[in-house]
């Protein structure tokens, strides 16, 4: 645990591409998200994705559980100026442990929507069956906490899968209608 807890504290980062563009402050890693900054009045464009920001310019980045080296950051000034960035995301890897014969996967860490539905498409694409999923709850996420629960079980619906186990009061709206389900 004290290696993790090390890993964990120094493994964040924080770049700062240019004192007018952008700033970005997180773990640029697969499963992960980020915390930018391109200041007032300016569109940001991740991989030819308008992102979201706020009006002081503060903007969310996610990278899916397998996310690809190159990413292209782009921040548009509102009289037409552009700054242009590429990145490379570290690769991430799960915890695998084998008891008794079964491959046990855990990717609990800091999971959100995107990271959560990620690692279910790799998991569900590679795996041999009996594949049992064990969801718990994704903390943090808001006003839409429930709703994004209900989507990550209509995203289950799209996989061949055995078993469903949900644990937590959020845990409990992942339902998909398709596959054997138990909370």
């Amino acid at each position: 645990m004290k290696n993790k807890f090390l890993y964990l504290t120094f493994s964040f980062l924080m770049i700062s591409f240019s004192a007018n563009a952008v700033e970005l402050c997180g773990k640029v890693s697969q499963g992960e998200f980020i915390i930018g900054k391109s200041g007032k009045n300016k569109k940001v464009i991740f991989n030819d994705n308008e992102l979201l920001t706020t009006p002081e310019g503060f903007f969310l980045l996610a990278f899916g559980r397998d996310e690809g080296n190159n990413q292209n950051l782009k921040v548009i000034e509102t009289m037409g100026g552009e700054n242009s960035y590429q990145f490379a995301v570290a690769p991430s890897s799960w915890d695998i442990q084998n008891i008794k014969g079964f491959n046990i996967i855990n990717d609990s860490y800091n999971s959100n929507p995107e990271s959560v539905k990620a690692a279910l498409k790799t998991f569900l694409s590679f795996t041999p069956s009996p594949k049992v999923v064990v969801l718990g709850d994704m903390g943090e996420l808001g006003l839409n906490e429930e709703e994004y629960h209900i989507e990550t079980g209509k995203f289950l619906d799209n996989f061949e899968c055995d078993y469903v186990l949900t644990l937590g009061s959020l845990a409990k709206y992942i339902q998909p209608t398709n596959i054997k389900t138990k909370h």
